[in-house]
């Protein structure tokens, strides 16, 4: 599916998306921007997420992973903010913070790591 987002060039956009079984939700910079129940019914493959980012021309200061569908007032709230670590629903946080051997340090209580390649 390809969403017309409207987002402008040399400016950080805030992009969520969410799944509750039922309805996907696209939301940038805390609006929702697309709705769709193409997905309705299906569940996440049970296999960790292995690339975040793939041919994506641009920065990404940050990735939060979670394991429910947070709410636009949920993602409003929390979108321009620090994170503690330990919120529910909270798989893994990356600040983009790196440790000397280039490992990507998750910020969330799960420790989950990962490499930058």
């Amino acid at each position: 599916m390809i969403v017309d987002t409207a987002m402008t060039e040399d400016k950080w956009h805030h992009v969520a998306f969410t799944f509750d079984g039922t309805t996907t939700k696209l939301y940038l910079d805390g609006n929702e921007i697309n709705s769709s129940d193409f997905a309705a019914g299906l569940t996440p493959h049970p296999v960790p997420i292995t690339t975040i980012g793939r041919k994506f021309l641009g920065k990404i200061d940050e990735v939060r992973i979670w394991n429910l569908a947070r709410s636009q007032t949920d993602i409003q709230s929390t979108m321009n903010g620090v994170l503690s670590g330990d919120e529910t629903g909270l798989v893994a946080y990356y600040p983009m913070d790196v440790n000397e051997n280039w490992m990507l340090i998750d910020h969330s209580v799960n420790d989950n790591h990962a490499s930058i390649v």
